[in-house]
Parts: C-alpha cells; sequence; structure tokens
C-alpha cells in the first residue's frame, strides 16, 4: 500500500507538472487532450460562452470533451485491463531476485542470548521512576526513534522529490509576467513554496498519521507497546512531533531550493527573516 500511495501522489505531480508545461503553447488543443480530468478541455468549451449560458447551459459531449473522454476512458480501461492481467494472489507479487535460503540451524547449540537450563540468572537492579525527568526522557527517545523513521524512509525521500520538481515548476513556467521576466524575489519564493507544497503537505502529513497511528498493529508488536510503562500521551504526543519534523523537514528544503534558485539567478539579497516569517506564520502576498 505504501507504494501505491506514492503513485498516486506521483500522478497529481506529473498532472499539475504537464498543465504548467501545456499552459502557454499555441494549439491549446494539446493542453485539452492531455488532461486526465477533462477541466481544461471543458474550459476550452467554454471559453466564449455569455453569462447567459454560464448561467442556464451545460457543456454538450462534443469536439475536445469527447476526444478528451474517449482518450482517457481508453487508457483507465487498458490500465484496468493491465492490472487484472498482472495480479499474483500471492502476497509478494513480483520477485525480482530469489531469496536466499536460511543458513541450517544446529538444534543443539544454544541460541545467543538465552541461558541455559539450571543456570543461574543475574539481573540487573532497576529503579522505575515516575517522574517529570523520566516522562521527558521517555519522550524524547520515543518522538526520535519516529521522527528517524519517517524523515529516513525511502517515502519520505521520493515524496520530498517529487515536491522539489513541483516548485522548479512553479518557478520555471512562473517567472514571467504578459512576456515580461520577475526578479526572484523573496515573496515570489514564497509563493511558489505554497503553490508547489500547499496541497502537498496535507497528502504527506495525512499519509503519515496513518503509517505512524498503524505501523504498530500492522507490524503485530502492538499489544507489547501497550504495556509500556508510561502515559498515553507520551505516544500520541510522540507522532506529533514526527508529524511536525515532516513539515518544517519539507518547508526548510523548499526554502533551501528557492534560495539556491535565487543565487542561480544572479539574486543576492536574501532575506531569511522573510523566509522565517513566512513559513512560520503565513504565505506574504506583499512586500
Amino acid at each position: 500500500m505504501l507504494y501505491t500511495y506514492i503513485g498516486v501522489i506521483a500522478f497529481f505531480v506529473l498532472w499539475t507538472v504537464s498543465s504548467f508545461l501545456t499552459q502557454d503553447l499555441d494549439a491549446r488543443w494539446i493542453g485539452a487532450l492531455l488532461d486526465p480530468s477533462g477541466t481544461t478541455a471543458v474550459g476550452e468549451h467554454i471559453r466564449y460562452w455569455s453569462s447567459a449560458q454560464y448561467n442556464g447551459q451545460l457543456p454538450a459531449l462534443t469536439g475536445l470533451l469527447l476526444d478528451n473522454r474517449a482518450l482517457w476512458l481508453g487508457v483507465s480501461v487498458l490500465l484496468l485491463w493491465a492490472a487484472f492481467s498482472l495480479f499474483r494472489a500471492d502476497r509478494e507479487g513480483f520477485v525480482l531476485r530469489r531469496r536466499r535460503k536460511a543458513a541450517p540451524v544446529d538444534s543443539a547449540a544454544p541460541l545467543p542470548g538465552v541461558v541455559a537450563a539450571g543456570a543461574p540468572l543475574a539481573l540487573p537492579a532497576v529503579t522505575l521512576r515516575q517522574n517529570a525527568a523520566a516522562r521527558w526522557t521517555q519522550y524524547r527517545q520515543l518522538a526520535a526513534f519516529d521522527l528517524r523513521g519517517a524523515l529516513g524512509g525511502a517515502p519520505f525521500l521520493v515524496m520530498l522529490v517529487l515536491g522539489l520538481l513541483m516548485i522548479f515548476s512553479v518557478l520555471k513556467f512562473g517567472a514571467s509576467m504578459y512576456g515580461t521576466e520577475l526578479y526572484p524575489v523573496t515573496r515570489r519564493m514564497l509563493s511558489a513554496i505554497e503553490g508547489g507544497t500547499g496541497l502537498f503537505l496535507i497528502i504527506i502529513v495525512t499519509f503519515y498519521a496513518g503509517e505512524l497511528v498503524w505501523r504498530e498493529r500492522s507490524l503485530r508488536v502492538a499489544e507489547a507497546t501497550d504495556a509500556y510503562a508510561l502515559p498515553d500521551w507520551i505516544p500520541l504526543a510522540s507522532k506529533m512531533t514526527a508529524l511536525t519534523g515532516l513539515v518544517v523537514a519539507f518547508l526548510l528544503a523548499g526554502a533551501l531550493f528557492t534560495v539556491g534558485w535565487q543565487v542561480s539567478h544572479g539574486y543576492t539579497a536574501l532575506e531569511p527573516l522573510l523566509y522565517l516569517k513566512g513559513l512560520s506564520w503565513g504565505w506574504p502576498r506583499s512586500r
């Protein structure tokens, strides 16, 4: 399911990028046909409608709109047929390489960490602490574990690359107004981060919220983690900290990318405090 989610996100990113690539084409029918939702085709269909037509008429299924629907319904049928044809009933699906056979285990040899029967067992002396310092240590360790697992996984890196691709598309194809090049000022960079990551961050937070909450159950260790000697608020707070860390890491990567864009285009009046304000308290609309 993890890679299914990433595939859906990649689809939306490529869809958005394709809309940027086709928005300035003279042959507008190309953009109308390449839009899988049909929104661009509808826009072309009603481009010169009057107010009366907007208020009382529906677009007819003709012309570019008909061609668009026929094209993408055909693609959908083809993908559905491929999914049924390539489906495998086993859980592993496609196996690119054979797994190595496990080495034979000598039943007579003692397992590592297992004390032989009859041997004295020495347990370390421990003291269970329940004060504020102990709770802080528990929260800090568990939050670091959750954050490290979220940031270090391949899915986050893939989604980060896709998010930076969105920001690049906004900067590349939105750098001019009426044919005039615009200076890459910080306000524009923050708007690019907003346009490239606004909805994207919602998807990431929603995805990782489900992954973090259900992780213990999916790994079948929920009963063990529920028996930990810590309050219920600590696992919840640690997961919230991990989600916050994901957002901060994503925005920081976007800020570094846009700063690099400014420097590479000869703009050196960098404003780190404005970046901090824009990313922390909202996107500035004016400067």
